[in-house]
C-alpha cells in the first residue's frame, strides 16, 4: 500500500463537497449548522482540510507537482480520522476511498520525517512501554487482580479473551469499572481469560498516525497473546482497539484468528438470551453518541482494489461504514426500563465526531475542544438528561466539553441490570 496506489481515487474526485456536509434529507430539525459533518472544515473552513482537499494534495504529490512538507503535515494531522468524509462520499460514489487516502498521506509524512514530537513520543511509548498514553509500563493497573478469572500469564486458556485496552490500564476510574464488568460477566459463567497488567497494547494510534512498523510489531505481540489464550473470541471495551482489530490489523495482514466483538455486542446478546435482566427502573432521558471508531470506522477490511478501476468494484467489497456497531448500544438502552432515548440529528453513520481521535488531542487541542463542544451543543438540544456513549475517548472529550452529564453505557448496565 502506498499513496501512489490511490491515484485513481484522487483523480475520480469531482470536488462536489459531499465530504463536508450532511445531505439535507438526513436533517430532522434544527438550524443550518447541523449540516456540518467534517470537524476540520467546521473549524478551519478551508478546502484543503476536507477529504477532497486531501485527495488533491495526494494527487499533486503523486503527479510530481508538490512534495511532502510542513504544510502537508499540518493538513494531514488537523483531522480526527472520523471517517465521515468517506461515509458521505460513498453515498454517491463507490470508487473513492477518502479515509484510506488520508491514512496514506500520514504514512508519507512519517516516511519523509515530518513528524510531530508528541506523535513520535506516542510511537515510542507503544514500542517501549506497551501503551499509547506515554506512561511507564510499570504503572499499568492490574484491573483483574483479586478476581477469580483465568490468566494467560499463568498458562490458562478460555473461549473469550477479554481485552480492556490502554485507558483502562492507567485510569483508576476505568480500571474499577472494568473490574466490576468482569465480575458481572464471570457471574454469567462466561469462559473468560485475561492478561491483566501484561495485556499487550492494540497500537491503534500507531496505525492512525502512520507509524506502520511500530503498529505491526505491536499487533503481532497481541496476536501471539491471543493465540496463547486459545480463545475463539476477543471482546473489548475499547472502541479504538475494536476498530484496529477489524480494520488496521486485517488490512496489514495480521489476523488475530478470533471473532472480534465490542462489549456492547456481547451485552446486547446476553440481554437477548435472558442472561441479563433489569434490576431497577432508571427514569432517565438520554441521547446516544455513536463513536466513530465503533461505527463508521469499525466496518472490517474486505478486499482491495488498489491501483484498479474501482468503478467496477462490486458493492459487497465497498467499505461503506454501514456495517459498524450501531444497533447493539441502542438495544441495551431499550432494555433498561425508564430509559428514554432521544436521538440527535447526527446519528449512526452520520454521527458528528467527539474530536478525540487520531492524534488530534496531542497537537491540535483547539480542534478537539471545538469539535467536542459542537457535539455536546447538539446533544443538549434534545433535552436529554445525559449523553451516553460507548468509548472511553469519547467519554473523556464530551465530559470536558460542557455541563451535560456524560455516561458510559457500561455504567448504565452495571447500575440497572443484573
Amino acid at each position: 500500500m502506498a499513496l501512489m496506489d490511490y491515484k485513481k481515487d484522487q483523480s475520480y474526485c469531482n470536488r462536489c463537497s459531499n465530504c463536508k456536509f450532511i445531505p439535507s434529507y438526513r436533517i430532522q430539525a434544527g438550524s443550518p449548522d447541523t449540516l456540518a459533518i467534517c470537524p476540520a472544515i467546521t473549524k478551519y473552513n478551508f478546502h484543503a482540510y476536507s477529504g477532497s482537499g486531501k485527495l488533491e494534495i495526494g494527487y499533486s504529490i503523486n503527479d510530481g507537482h508538490s512534495e511532502i512538507c510542513e504544510t502537508t503535515q499540518d493538513v494531514a494531522y488537523k483531522c480526527t480520522l472520523c471517517g465521515a468524509c468517506d461515509y458521505h462520499c460513498k453515498v454517491f460514489r463507490k470508487d473513492i476511498d477518502v479515509a484510506e487516502n488520508i491514512e496514506e498521506l500520514r504514512k508519507e509524512c512519517v516516511k519523509a520525517g515530518f513528524v510531530y514530537p508528541q506523535h513520535q513520543a506516542i510511537a515510542d511509548s507503544i514500542a517501549k512501554e506497551n501503551n499509547g498514553l506515554c506512561r511507564p509500563a510499570a504503572e499499568r493497573i492490574d484491573w483483574a487482580d483479586g478476581l477469580e478469572v483465568k490468566r494467560v500469564d499463568k498458562g490458562e486458556t478460555g473461549s473469550i479473551y477479554f481485552y480492556a485496552g490502554d485507558m483502562a490500564g492507567y485510569s483508576k476510574t476505568l480500571s474499577e469499572r472494568t473490574a466490576k464488568l468482569l465480575k458481572l460477566l464471570l457471574s454469567k459463567r462466561l469462559d473468560l481469560v485475561v492478561s491483566g497488567a501484561a495485556e499487550p497494547t492494540a497500537a491503534d494510534k500507531a496505525f492512525d498516525l502512520g507509524f506502520m512498523e511500530t503498529g505491526i510489531s505491536a499487533a503481532k505481540k497481541l496476536a501471539e497473546e491471543v493465540k496463547k489464550s486459545k480463545a475463539k473470541t476477543i471482546v473489548t471495551l475499547d472502541a479504538h482497539a475494536y476498530m484496529a482489530f477489524r480494520w488496521h490489523y486485517l488490512r496489514n495482514g495480521i489476523d488475530l484468528g478470533v471473532e472480534a466483538l465490542h462489549i456492547t455486542q456481547l451485552l446486547a446478546q446476553l440481554i437477548c438470551d435472558g442472561m441479563l435482566a433489569p434490576a431497577k427502573e432508571a427514569a432517565l432521558k438520554v441521547t446516544y453518541h455513536d463513536p466513530c471508531n465503533l461505527g463508521r470506522r469499525s466496518e472490517p477490511f474486505k478486499d482491495n482494489y488498489w491501483g484498479q478501476n474501482k468503478r467496477r468494484r462490486p458493492m459487497e467489497l465497498v467499505r461503506t461504514g454501514d456495517l459498524g456497531v450501531y444497533q447493539a448500544p441502542r438495544e441495551i438502552l431499550a432494555a433498561i426500563p425508564g430509559v428514554e432515548l432521544i436521538e440527535m440529528n447526527h446519528i449512526k453513520g452520520w454521527a458528528y465526531c467527539c474530536g478525540n481521535g487520531a492524534g488530534v488531542a496531542e497537537v491540535n487541542l483547539d480542534l478537539l475542544k471545538d469539535t467536542s463542544k459542537e457535539r455536546v451543543r447538539e446533544a443538549s438540544k434534545t433535552g436529554a438528561d445525559a449523553l451516553v456513549t460507548a468509548c472511553p475517548m469519547c467519554e473523556y472529550a464530551l465530559g470536558n466539553a460542557g455541563d451535560m452529564k456524560v455516561i458510559d453505557i457500561v455504567d448504565l448496565v452495571l447500575e440497572y441490570m443484573e
